[in-house]
């Protein structure tokens, strides 16, 4: 569901929400890309809104994707479903399943033991 911005534009924006225990930090974004701005917010309600009003400055939300939205991210998650927002879970990944740097020797890439 898309959000009626404050201001004139009619921009699609969708939201990255990096989440912590006492503040989410939140990258607005075009459709296609483009860095529109970054902000922090609390991880309170009040906080939760100004996120939402923030991202809504910037055009029509067309969805938000949040970092683990069954820990630090569970709050926002369920305050923005509740204001009819899209919300995807981001999966961040294990360092242990990005592809390791080759060693310096050219041999075989760097990996734990037992993957």
């Amino acid at each position: 569901m898309a959000i009626t911005p404050a201001t004139t534009t009619t921009e699609v924006v969708v939201a990255g929400v990096d989440t912590h225990a006492d503040t989410h930090v939140v990258a607005v974004l075009t459709t296609g890309g483009r860095l529109l701005s970054t902000g922090a917010f609390p991880t309170t309600t009040d906080g939760y809104q100004a996120l939402l009003d923030f991202v809504a400055s910037h055009g029509l939300i067309e969805k938000f994707g949040i970092e683990l939205t069954g820990s630090y991210g569970a709050g926002l998650t369920r305050f923005l479903r509740a204001e009819g927002i899209d919300v995807v879970d981001v999966d961040i990944a294990h360092p242990y399943d990005v592809p390791a740097k080759a060693k310096t020797t050219g041999s075989t890439p760097n990996k734990p033991p037992g993957k």
